[in-house]
């Protein structure tokens, strides 16, 4: 080691010990000094020489607070003010009780429907015939009794078909009869309007059914679904007609 170098270990030695960070006891010429590192975990006390070109060397000596508060404050405030939310899930569980008992309602009205058909007209109908039966009660704002109404209607005329019955739903749902009241005034005021009418053709013949077809027909009215409704004809009524129809060759002309 040069003496330059031993000369700058000496002094950055001298600087370390001046700053309190380093103690050093000397062992004679022979032996090797001591080094023992202070703790520079607390408080203490630093001396620097600030060098200024000026001036020349000026010692200052700096305080540094090196000490740390390693306590940590584990206590959290957790009081939040929970009402609002509360309020809010009671607000969702209501919304949802009420589309619940809405959902419910028309469930059992379309089931109700449904069941009157099954036990009145065909306990086997195909899934379409039951899936639209629902829709109908859907259309009439969940009330069966209007569908169930219809059904009545339907047998009454001795038929019991879907088409047929759809073909009494719709002339309702044109006329606007979307309460169980407007559908029995309209029934009474048909049934009292044709009642004359009726009684004079309780006894439809071939014939008599043909003429009355053909005069709808010529005035632009061929359909037997137009006809059937018009004169309250039943379904084996009908069949009557169609066979007179073909039997004159004009089977053609139905619609």
């Amino acid at each position: 080691m040069t003496k330059t170098s031993e000369k700058t270990l000496i002094n950055n030695r001298n600087q370390l010990i001046q700053n309190g960070l380093l103690q050093y006891k000397k062992r004679g010429r022979t032996k090797a000094g001591i080094y023992i590192l202070s703790d520079i975990t607390g408080n203490f006390t630093v001396k620097t020489p600030a060098d200024n070109a000026t001036t020349g060397n000026i010692p200052v000596d700096t305080t540094v607070d090196c000490s740390v508060d390693t306590s940590v404050n584990s206590s959290v405030v957790s009081s939040v003010d929970t009402s609002a939310y509360i309020n809010k899930t009671k607000q969702n569980k209501t919304k949802q009780s009420n589309n619940a008992s809405v959902s419910s309602i028309t469930k059992n009205s379309e089931e109700s429907a449904v069941r009157y058909w099954l036990n009145q007209v065909n306990p086997a109908e195909a899934p379409f015939i039951v899936q639209s039966l629902g829709h109908w009660v859907n259309d009439f704002g969940g009330q069966d009794e209007i569908v169930i109404a219809a059904i009545d209607e339907m047998l009454k005329n001795n038929a019991r078909s879907y088409k047929y019955l759809e073909k009494i739903l719709k002339s309702w749902e044109s006329k606007g009869l979307d309460s169980l009241e407007k559908v029995q005034h309209f029934l009474d005021g048909h049934y009292n309007k044709n009642n004359s009418a009726r009684n004079s053709k309780s006894k439809w013949t071939p014939k008599k059914l043909f003429d009355y077809w053909w005069a709808e027909k010529m005035g632009g009215h061929p359909s037997l679904d137009y006809f059937a409704e018009k004169y309250s004809v039943t379904e084996q009524e009908l069949v009557i007609l169609t066979e007179e129809i073909k039997k004159r060759g004009m089977e053609h002309a139905i619609s």
